[in-house]
């Protein structure tokens, strides 16, 4: 196990990860029972895997900010006030935004001293930043679902 004040990348990422979790609860909230949404729920479920398994490598629970935003680069009260004024298409282009800037993080990782351990490139090359780019890839693919059809309806 790690000690993330080594290590603050790992804080970032996981900081990134659960404000991702945040973010996809609100837009979920927001689309409501929209068949299309299946996505961002499998989505979303894989991002509470992922802090598990960045909880489970590091000691982030007690050394994270609540003021410190992560990879996501937004809060996810954002989101609401987003797709409130420009539409439910634009929370979609949020959690890609997002999405992106994570993988970014995940790709930055790779080079740091923390991935010289087999065991933790394994994690961050093999699991993370792969399920991250399955993310990107889903998330691109709903926003072309969403173009030029009818948004979501709220419950």
């Amino acid at each position: 196990m790690i000690a993330t004040a080594e290590y603050p990348l790992v804080c970032r990422l996981l900081r990134g990860e659960r404000t991702a979790l945040q973010s996809y609860n609100r837009v979920l909230d927001r689309f409501g029972l929209d068949p299309r949404t299946e996505a961002l729920k499998f989505i979303r479920a894989q991002h509470a895997n992922s802090i598990g398994d960045l909880v489970s490598t590091a000691f982030c629970c007690c050394l994270l900010p609540e003021s410190e935003v992560g990879s996501w680069r937004g809060e996810p009260h954002l989101i609401d006030g987003i797709s409130g004024l420009f539409g439910d298409q634009s929370a979609i282009h949020c959690l890609l935004s997002g999405e992106r800037a994570l993988k970014a993080d995940y790709e930055t990782i790779l080079g740091d001293e923390i991935c010289r351990t087999p065991r933790y490139h394994a994690l961050f090359s093999v699991v993370l930043l792969p399920r991250c780019e399955r993310h990107v890839i889903a998330l691109e693919r709903l926003q072309q679902m969403f173009q030029g059809k009818n948004s979501p309806r709220r419950r």
